[in-house]
């Protein structure tokens, strides 16, 4: 084997460029194996998975397609670790509770219960919360046997800033608002986690909501399909079909 990288974070990255992992999830978990594991022994997993891949790879637990390198990798690393290394490099997923403790001890004392109906009520537990900080550890698993979409669809109405219109395609940017309320155990989204659309609409598209949205109280209502884009940092749409709401609104009073 060539002479090893001198450090961990640059063999980590090199690892994940052997791998051809650009995830940066999965990077940051080969990172910590790396430094749980040692380098010699995280390049011999490595000598392993290529060896591997050169066979035709290997099949995830379903035999229904093939593993990433990546998802490779990390198989053969977890086969080789001590069980405290799998607890650390894979842990269990641990719920956060909330304790009410300091909170009950100042609260007034609840009023005396009702007169009993000879029911009693159902006593439901608390729901965990997922932890948003350990996010990147409870995916990667996921990460590794990815599954398919087989429809991808997103809608996005609200009014966009400056409108970038060329002979081919409308360039438009919206801001995703706050998340509404949503089922009890899903992360909490701190104030940071902004995301922003760059809608792409076809010219010919944009000619039909165009003087629609000359009017300040109307609103895009649009249809497309969603991709990272990961050099601009935003989420790409590609407009299947747009309309605004007053237009919406019209034809069914009208239906």
């Amino acid at each position: 084997m060539s002479t090893l990288p001198p450090d961990i974070p640059t063999a980590a990255a090199d690892i994940a460029a052997q791998l051809q992992e650009t995830h940066p999830p999965a990077i940051l978990q080969i990172r910590r194996i790396v430094e749980q594991i040692g380098l010699e022994a995280a390049y011999a997993c490595l000598q392993k998975t290529l060896d591997v891949e050169a066979q035709g790879g290997m099949l995830t637990a379903n035999n229904k397609q093939r593993r990433t390198p990546g998802g490779t990798y990390f198989y053969i690393v977890r086969g080789q670790l001590t069980p405290e290394q799998r607890q650390i490099l894979w842990p269990p997923v641990q719920w956060s509770s909330r304790t009410r403790s300091s909170d009950s001890a100042k609260a007034p004392s609840p009023p005396p219960p009702a007169p009993s109906s000879g029911r009693q009520p159902k006593s439901h537990p608390p729901y965990p919360t997922l932890p948003w900080d350990t996010r990147e550890t409870l995916a990667a698993p996921a990460l590794e046997e990815k599954g398919v979409a087989t429809t991808v669809k997103i809608t996005l109405v609200g009014r966009p800033g400056k409108i970038i219109e060329r002979p081919d395609a409308v360039i438009v940017t919206l801001i995703g608002p706050k998340p509404p309320a949503l089922p009890k155990g899903l992360p909490v989204l701190p104030d940071e986690a902004i995301t922003v659309f760059l809608v792409y609409i076809a010219s010919k598209q944009w000619q039909k909501v165009s003087v629609a949205m000359q009017n300040p109280e109307d609103r895009l209502v649009i249809e497309g399909y969603p991709f990272m884009d990961a050099k601009l940092k935003v989420i790409g749409v590609l407009t299947q079909s747009v309309t605004t709401v007053l237009t919406q609104r019209a034809l069914r009073a009208n239906s």
